[in-house]
């Protein structure tokens, strides 16, 4: 019988893409895909022509913007961890000068993948095992303001996090951004306060603590709660200047512009003299992995756009 320990295990020590700190989410959304699956009591056997476009969305809206998005990557690699294999995978022809098959080749050739019985049937027939996989994945590679968008476009939102499994955080972070900021949201102002605590400001990470973002003023910045959403989603950013960006997918009606476009090109406010300014090297991470690219406007003396690749 395999423990739940065995499950944790291997999803603690999933085997991620790594280069630098860019973010490689792919195959912590496609777990996820698979608790989803196994909440609904589905089969253990996943077809690529299933899951293609919905991992692919996924990527786009809680991956980095990239050129462009291979799900075809986690479906394949995924199989280094332990869980989950490929039908034919010595079989298959491979890109040229790579390691793994094409995703038309995945789909010509209608292969699917099947994660192991006993641990599948675990998986199913445990809904607390899934709650603990799911919060494990969610606080290892996103932020908390993203949580909730991604269990309901998975289709996690029945299972209830009771879980605490996080990195430490420095207690004095947000009381020092907040103090940093003179409790003020620093996009649009808001500064509402009950008995002088303020309400609805939060203290956000630029580079997530969950990518090893220090818990530093340096890092941070007070957000009114709508803000500091829209920075985690990657709906806004700061150029190198520290000028407020905003990306091109936004959409909607007047609320976008008393929002969104009223703060477009303008200055972030900056902490009280005797604090930190933000850090370059971190407004770059959230531009490369975060920022949903390309920004709507070229803004005046930045000498450069916020390219689609990142770059």
């Amino acid at each position: 019988m395999i423990s739940n320990k065995k499950w944790i295990e291997m999803i603690s020590n999933l085997n991620t893409w790594k280069q630098g700190s860019q973010r490689a989410p792919h195959k912590p959304l496609m777990i996820l895909m698979l608790i989803a699956r196994a909440s609904r009591k589905g089969n253990r056997t996943v077809y690529f022509s299933e899951i293609d476009e919905q991992l692919t969305d996924l990527l786009k809206e809680f991956g980095p913007s990239r050129k462009s998005y291979h799900p075809e990557n986690p479906f394949w690699h995924l199989s280094s961890d332990g869980f989950w294999f490929v039908n034919e995978a010595d079989g298959l022809p491979k890109k040229k000068g790579g390691k793994s098959p094409s995703k038309k080749i995945l789909l010509d050739k209608n292969v699917f993948g099947s994660v192991n019985e006993e641990l599948w049937n675990e998986l199913v027939d445990n809904s607390h095992l899934r709650i603990e996989l799911t919060d494990i994945l969610l606080n290892e590679f996103w932020p908390d303001t993203r949580h909730s968008a991604i269990r309901q476009s998975i289709g996690l939102s029945d299972l209830i996090s009771t879980s605490k499994q996080r990195r430490k955080r420095d207690p004095k972070f947000r009381k020092d951004v907040i103090r940093a900021y003179q409790g003020r949201c620093a996009v649009c102002g808001f500064d509402v306060r009950l008995a002088n605590i303020p309400l609805g400001i939060q203290a956000a990470h630029i580079k997530w603590h969950s990518y090893n973002g220090p818990d530093d003023v340096s890092n941070g910045v007070a957000l009114c709660s709508f803000h500091h959403l829209a920075l985690d989603s990657g709906a806004i950013g700061l150029d190198e200047s520290k000028r407020i960006i905003i990306s091109s997918d936004i959409t909607g009606s007047n609320q976008v512009n008393t929002n969104l476009y009223n703060y477009e090109g303008k200055q972030l406010a900056s902490p009280q003299p005797g604090f930190a300014q933000i850090d370059i090297e971190y407004i770059q991470w959230h531009q490369s992995e975060v920022f949903k690219k390309p920004a709507r406007l070229l803004l005046s003396g930045s000498g450069h756009s916020i390219a689609a690749d990142g770059n």
